[in-house]
């Protein structure tokens, strides 16, 4: 047994790596799942939608998912102990997914995976890195109203019940109150190259390779460990 999981940041290409392992035979989860998510990629976004229910409300209640200057400065004891309270879900996940090869992929996947990654029998992790300056070029477009309400729609179904009506309220507030924040590309440049630090920092003890996107329809493969 062995699982696969991709670390990088949102709108790095992971749909187009997760893509590629599922049809090597890595089973990164359900058929139907692998299509959702076509208003950010026409091909689909290639997440498991039980893990992306995990994901979603860990960083929500961890105060990580609407707010992305929060992951600049994380109160790390806050999202362990969220982590906590979802850990008997990810054991079910896992326990049930734990069968020859297979895994997985969340761009925001390396801000909760350090307090449960002890959990997998057998991981080994894909870092993907695509150019700072145009990862956060495309991150500015999905905060566009385009894409925020599709994502909403799509996405809303997968936070339990108690969460629901608190991001409608967190996600109204933060447009009225935050929304000049992110007119400019520096927040999103630092945000995302803090997350690759911190996932250079996790996997360098651990089975891995690191992969760069050099353009938007190629990956090149430079180091491996």
């Amino acid at each position: 047994m062995k699982t696969v999981m991709i670390l990088t940041m949102p709108r790095s290409g992971s749909s187009l790596l997760a893509g590629i392992l599922h049809r090597l035979g890595i089973r990164m989860g359900d058929s139907t799942d692998m299509e959702m998510g076509k208003h950010l990629n026409k091909h689909g976004c290639y997440e498991d939608q039980w893990f992306q229910s995990i994901s979603l409300n860990i960083l929500f209640e961890s105060q990580l998912l609407l707010d992305i200057t929060r992951r600049l400065n994380m109160d790390e004891k806050r999202i362990e102990k969220v982590v906590k309270k979802y850990e008997p879900e990810i054991k079910q996940f896992i326990q049930q997914n734990n069968q020859g090869l297979w895994g997985f992929k969340d761009p925001a996947l390396i801000y909760h995976l350090p307090y449960y990654h002890s959990l997998f029998d057998n991981p080994y992790y894909i870092h993907l890195k695509r150019n700072t300056r145009d990862t956060a070029g495309s991150l500015f477009k999905t905060f566009r109203y385009s894409y925020w309400l599709p994502e909403m729609k799509e996405k809303f179904p997968l936070f339990k019940p108690g969460n629901r009506m608190r991001i409608i309220l967190r996600s109204a507030k933060l447009l009225l109150t935050r929304q000049n924040e992110y007119n400019e590309h520096d927040i999103f440049e630092r945000v995302i190259d803090k997350g690759h630090q911190r996932i250079r920092e996790f996997i360098k003890d651990k089975p891995h390779l690191s992969l760069r996107v050099v353009r938007s329809d190629r990956i090149t493969t430079p180091t491996s460990g």
